[in-house]
């Protein structure tokens, strides 16, 4: 199912800052390619911004020295609040966070190469990237010969993922509530969303607050969300948002997957059936680990790097299939409409036609709501070839 509102908001710009960020590759190393397995005898603190912080946070310290603490850009603040400086900060954001990541001081600034462009220079000297495990990344994962990660929509999930490719013996979740508090409260209040609040209102949650975060919208291109969204009720009754109980979701089917065993040390939020342990039983259960560095992992040696000439073979491979692609669609125009060869093209798992077809899905959206026929054949067509067009531009624009 197309999610309509995320391609016409963040589909564009997230494939476009993907393409630009090729060229910052080699200067950074893969964080889903890892030298062995950086984590093993530790335990991963995964944290994330919920409310519940404020019951747990001051005990992140201690947590701290028996593993490594993963924060995303939503929770590294509240982090600094309690005066631990995570290991490693996660981001997927299009928007543009990157002063959220300069405030923080992590030895790991993992980033989604479809992550706005200013956060790398935010992430500095400890920048990493990752591709999401979507189909248009995979051939391009393949050439670079890096694994895709497969960590869900969210920078949470890439984190338990990440923590679970990195040999952690175990991950401990803290402050990922995933619904509203007590006292209505989304986030904890040193998080940058951390004025956030809303009520369950029949079949609906009512959000206000959430200031910084709708400038942050605007000032990067793109539509602030709805304060009134679909309240989905959990099969143990509880209410929360669509975006945090698929979160739930992906967690639950995670935990039943990995190897490694996962508990849920939120005091409070969505029951996600995992089985639940206070942080300090956690710490108390699992030993200290010596950590020479300070930091559980070290950026510069625990990860893997790609060459810049297999990086310009990425991009050569891209351009080379933006020209066939335009070709293909000049001719389907030209005919009576798109051949078999070119709603192959559209429809299969060639890097630059999957990509091409995101940057023209807008277009494509736009075309479908036409009957079915020629006519909206060829505006398919033609949202392609526009697809084709932001491709050569995005290459461009990194280089």
């Amino acid at each position: 199912m197309v999610d309509e509102a995320w391609v016409r908001s963040k589909s564009r710009h997230a494939i476009e800052y993907m393409l630009g960020s090729l060229e910052r590759l080699p200067d950074a190393p893969c964080a889903s390619a890892p030298h062995g397995l950086p984590l093993k005898g530790r335990v991963a603190f995964v944290v994330g911004a919920g409310p519940s912080l404020e019951k747990n946070g001051h005990l992140l310290n201690e947590a701290k020295k028996r593993g490594a603490v993963i924060a995303v850009n939503a929770s590294a603040a509240a982090c600094d609040a309690f005066g631990c400086m995570p290991d490693v900060v996660v981001c997927r954001e299009t928007l543009n966070v990157s002063k959220q990541l300069a405030q923080s001081s992590a030895e790991v600034f993992a980033l989604d190469v479809s992550t706005h462009p200013d956060c790398w220079g935010a992430a500095g000297t400890g920048a990493a990237w990752f591709f999401s495990g979507y189909p248009r990344h995979f051939d391009i994962c393949e050439q670079l010969a890096v694994r895709p990660l497969f960590g869900g929509t969210s920078a949470l999930c890439s984190a338990v993922a990440l923590a679970h490719r990195w040999g952690a013996e175990a991950v401990a979740l803290v402050g990922v509530d995933l619904m509203l508090g007590e006292d209505g409260a989304a986030y904890h209040p040193d998080a940058p969303r951390g004025d956030c609040s809303g009520r369950v209102e029949g079949d609906r949650i009512l959000f206000k607050g959430n200031v910084a975060d709708d400038e942050l919208h605007l000032a990067s291109g793109q539509p602030i969300p709805s304060k009134d969204v679909e309240a989905v009720q959990t099969t143990r009754g509880q209410m929360t948002t669509r975006i945090w109980h698929e979160q739930a979701e992906w967690l639950f089917q995670f935990t039943n997957r990995a190897l490694v065993p996962i508990f849920d040390c939120t005091e409070g939020g969505l029951d996600k059936g995992i089985l639940q342990r206070t942080l300090r039983h956690i710490i108390d259960w699992y030993p200290v680990v010596d950590t020479p560095g300070g930091s559980a992992l070290c950026h510069s040696t625990d990860f893997q790097w790609v060459p810049s000439f297999t990086v310009n073979q990425v991009k050569r491979r891209l351009l080379k299939e933006a020209d066939v692609l335009e070709q293909i669609v000049a001719e389907g125009l030209d005919e009576d409409g798109p051949s078999i060869t070119n709603l192959c093209l559209m429809e299969g798992f060639h890097a630059g036609a999957l990509v091409a077809e995101g940057l023209g899905a807008v277009e494509v959206l736009d075309a479908h709501r036409q009957p079915p026929g020629l006519e909206r054949a060829r505006a398919t067509l033609r949202a392609l070839g526009l697809g084709v067009t932001r491709l050569r531009e995005a290459i461009g624009a990194g280089a």
